[in-house]
């Protein structure tokens, strides 16, 4: 068994303008980020202007204990939080936009246009979100359409003849209707050559747009659609030949230049009421993505061997939740409110990919793989704040989680040799949450929180060696102590969080005997991160 260790330290202070308060949305309704008892980040629109922010990879250089594994293409990026996220497995920092969660990594690349805000949570929010976030999650609210008619076109010119141009318009169709439409254009040269054609084989071309509804009733019910796309076109995945970009780290030499192409159409609906003493919120999305990637597999100037790569996507979220309205908390005896919170979630999953690669010399032939995942999941989830006091406050939260997946596996080779198989797993899980706040006043919260993640187990779905087709839940306990203040009329916001996680099972990558390049996952270690965020 292998133990990892990891220390963290990261540095922030905030000055903001004077009585500005920060709201969020960290614990499924409006709150003051200083009364969160969460290392939370927040990046507003007035930010991603000021610092000229398109894509949700560039902010890493902004918030602490978040980085983004960026390996040139859309389809591999990899969000990670206090040192967690993932490569071949299922990702660890979960992405929800207006929310509507992205379920996969293939979506995290997001372009970031007419945003309002985005929340980064550090540490494990199972309890409310559910599996995929022992890292962390991020929020991403996009700008409410504007009760008042508004354009705007933007364009910007860089180095490899970068280019991009949005606009957009927002404004009233009537009296209770809002519409926001909103599109980007972006592209960019290569800066990598191949120097068997003498081409730039690494650029990128992406058209995304984004529309908004907002419809509201004067019985206090809000209805929201929203509906984005996204089509992006690349060059080759120049991260495959890390050998020869590490002798050469701007030129290539392959005899076949291969691309990406990757679309993206994401529909959802919420429906939000605010009650006298219950607000209810009903969510519901779906995402279809579609990619294809083709490409040398042999990294030569010769004719040996090409890859092809297609892959597809669906999936179906839907979330029912309940919890009391503002100034509606329930009264527990003569001195203790309770906040609480109710829900349950359902989603379902269907991915398909077909991988080949064609071999031209030796014994010729095609060796192929298939699968068909499916993958079903329920979460029922629950959260209380009792206030004891203007001083002390405790959150608990439980969740409960059922997960099933199925996959139809065929690897075969034209050569000789198959191997068909239906293998499925069912996991579940119990996250609890719990949270001790103290308010010296009304600028200083210190808080003391336990909290349980876990990252999905499944399935290896290319050549592995004999019986390690399937690997387990990886799960980690967080213990984090904290501060949070204000000082100078709220000009000036100083927090802090001390953490240390304890993860068991951790999966890992193990490359394949024989053959380069490729690896497996395996539950193979325990490992430890600690760190302080200031």
């Amino acid at each position: 068994m292998y133990i990892f260790r990891s220390i963290l330290f990261v540095f922030f202070i905030r000055i903001i303008s004077a009585q500005e308060t920060i709201i969020v949305e960290a614990e499924k309704y409006s709150k003051d980020q200083q009364d969160v008892s969460i290392s939370i980040t927040v990046r507003n629109d007035e930010f991603l202007k000021e610092h000229a922010i398109e894509n949700i990879k560039e902010l890493f250089y902004y918030v602490p204990n978040y980085i983004i594994k960026d390996t040139t293409s859309k389809r591999h990026t990899f969000p990670y939080m206090r040192g967690i996220g993932n490569g071949l497995s299922d990702p660890a920092v979960s992405t929800i936009i207006d929310g509507i969660p992205q379920l996969c990594n293939h979506t995290a690349d997001i372009e970031l246009i007419n945003i309002q805000q985005i929340e980064f949570l550090r540490g494990p929010q199972g309890t409310l979100y559910g599996r995929n976030t022992m890292g962390g999650v991020v929020i991403i609210e996009s700008k409410a359409p504007s009760q008042e008619w508004n354009s705007y076109i933007k364009t910007a010119f860089g180095s490899y003849d970068y280019f991009r141009q949005s606009l957009g318009s927002s404004g009233p169709l009537s009296e209770n209707l809002f519409i926001s439409l909103n599109a980007t254009h972006y592209s960019r040269d290569g800066y990598v050559k191949n120097t068997v054609t003498g081409n730039d084989i690494d650029h990128e071309e992406t058209i995304y747009g984004r529309l908004k509804l907002d419809y509201f009733t004067e019985s206090n019910w809000h209805m929201q659609f929203t509906m984005s796309a996204q089509d992006d076109k690349e060059g080759d995945l120049t991260f495959y030949d890390l050998a020869s970009l590490e002798s050469e780290p701007y030129e290539l030499a392959h005899d076949f230049e291969g691309s990406y192409e990757r679309q993206l159409l994401s529909p959802g609906f919420s429906l939000q009421h605010a009650g006298d003493s219950i607000d209810t919120t009903i969510i519901s999305s779906y995402l279809k993505w579609t990619g294809e990637n083709i490409g040398d597999i042999d990294f030569t100037p010769a004719t040996i061997a090409e890859r092809k790569n297609e892959i597809s996507q669906e999936y179906f979220y839907q979330e029912l939740r309940f919890n009391s309205s503002e100034g509606s908390d329930l009264t527990l005896g003569d001195t203790v409110n309770m906040h609480w919170l109710l829900g349950t979630s359902y989603f379902y999953s269907h991915l398909v990919r077909d991988f080949s690669t064609e071999i031209f010399v030796g014994s010729p032939g095609i060796e192929l793989a298939k699968y068909d995942l499916d993958d079903y999941a329920i979460g029922l989830f629950g959260q209380a704040t009792f206030k004891f006091n203007d001083e002390w406050e405790i959150i608990t939260g439980l969740r409960y989680e059922y997960e099933y997946k199925k996959i139809d596996l065929d690897l075969s080779s034209t050569a000789g040799g198959t191997l068909v198989d239906s293998i499925s797993e069912g996991y579940s899980q119990i996250l609890p949450r719990l949270v001790l706040n103290h308010y010296a006043n009304d600028d200083f919260m210190t808080y003391a929180s336990i909290a349980k993640g876990y990252r999905s187990g499944g399935f290896n779905r290319n050549t592995t060696p004999l019986g390690q087709y399937v690997y387990d839940e990886e799960i980690n306990w967080a213990y984090e102590l904290g501060f949070k203040s204000s000082h100078l009329d709220n000009r000036l916001i100083y927090n802090m969080a001390i953490f240390h996680i304890d993860i068991s099972d951790k999966q890992v990558e193990v490359p394949i005997s024989g053959a380069p390049g490729r690896y497996y996952l395996d539950n193979a270690a325990d490992a430890q991160n600690q760190g302080v965020e200031f």
